[in-house]
């Protein structure tokens, strides 16, 4: 045999060498990383083995007297299913696997697993069917809509208003939040997910929960303060109001600030004792009566025009891009 075809045998040799054991360790170093997640997948190196043993270590018997391929042995299988078993838990022995490569691994691994339970976070609940009734409940239209958990509230005027084929200026008009017997009622930013505040009702007491529902209506509120909101310049108030906590059965002169998106109060006029804090975004607030059973904190104006100032400038602060709805686009002429 020449020379140089036995250094090329050599070679070509040498070289599917190297390219099985690179295909071995990256075969064991998957499976590894398969059977360290078996509490997910039920899959430890207990039940890999039978699945790639047989497979990857398959050979073709010769059965001489017949001269035709033979299955291999019960055996052999079950030796080869030792050796891949051996293989998934020592590959890191077996292949002299760089530590800093394990650690990449890792670090890949606990990457997908924070993925995955993003995903699992952010996967949407399933829609609930809702009454939203329409100017009133005792002598409005009501209309079951599925809200999705990404229905707003301007979404849900349009979708209600398209349905019962309401002529009025979508953007003058709002859900309301309407709770306690209809003794309190709030209206929702254009913006805010509905189904959101539907769940929450779920957290109250029963006495307060139990006669809920929302209602689409013209939204009188940000009309009244419209003058105030126009240019979205940040207001501060300060005032001597009457106030009561929700375990006060009577209303107690007190002094209450607010000012860079917080509701402060103080024990004198003079600003020089902080009592309480809150910062505009926890605070959920309604407007209505305040009767039993008592429900959260209270704060009675004395003025239409006080009322207006403190709802504009906690409004403003709530929503610096805007309390209003984008007008509707106008209808094009096809005469013209």
């Amino acid at each position: 045999m020449p020379a140089d075809a036995t250094r090329e045998e050599l070679a070509t040799s040498a070289q599917c060498a190297v390219n099985t054991i690179e295909t071995a360790t990256t075969a064991s170093c998957k499976a590894a990383a398969i059977s360290d997640h078996s509490d997910k997948n039920f899959m430890p190196v207990l039940n890999l083995a039978p699945v790639f043993g047989p497979s990857v270590l398959y050979k073709i018997v010769e059965d001489v007297e017949n001269e035709t391929p033979a299955n291999s042995s019960f055996e052999e299988n079950n030796a080869s299913m030792d050796v891949v078993a051996d293989l998934i838990s020592g590959y890191t022995w077996f292949f002299e696997v760089d530590p800093a490569e394990m650690e990449k691994e890792k670090r890949i691994q606990a990457a997908m697993d924070l993925l995955r339970e993003a995903k699992i976070a952010q996967r949407p609940a399933g829609d609930i069917l809702v009454g939203v009734y329409v100017y009133s409940k005792d002598w409005g239209h009501c209309i079951n809509v599925k809200l999705s958990p990404a229905m707003t509230a301007g979404a849900l005027c349009k979708h209600t208003m398209q349905q019962l084929n309401i002529k009025e200026p979508i953007n003058k008009m709002a859900v309301f939040e309407v709770v306690c017997d209809q003794d309190l009622e709030r209206p929702l930013h254009h913006s805010e997910p509905v189904l959101s505040v539907v769940v929450r009702w779920a957290n109250w007491d029963a006495s307060f929960a139990k006669s809920n529902y929302l209602c689409i209506k013209n939204n009188y509120v940000y009309d009244e303060i419209a003058p105030l909101v126009s240019n979205r310049q940040p207001l501060s108030v300060f005032s001597e109001l009457r106030y009561a906590e929700a375990r006060q059965k009577s209303f107690k002169k007190s002094v209450l600030e607010f000012t860079g998106g917080k509701i402060t109060q103080y024990k004198d006029s003079k600003a020089s004792q902080l009592l309480n804090q809150w910062n505009i975004e926890d605070v959920l607030w309604f407007m209505g009566t305040r009767d039993r059973p008592f429900f959260g904190n209270c704060v009675s104006l004395a003025t239409q025009e006080e009322f207006e100032k403190w709802l504009a400038a906690m409004l403003n602060a709530e929503f610096p891009k805007g309390i209003f709805p984008p007008a509707p686009e106008p209808i094009p002429d096809l005469l013209s």
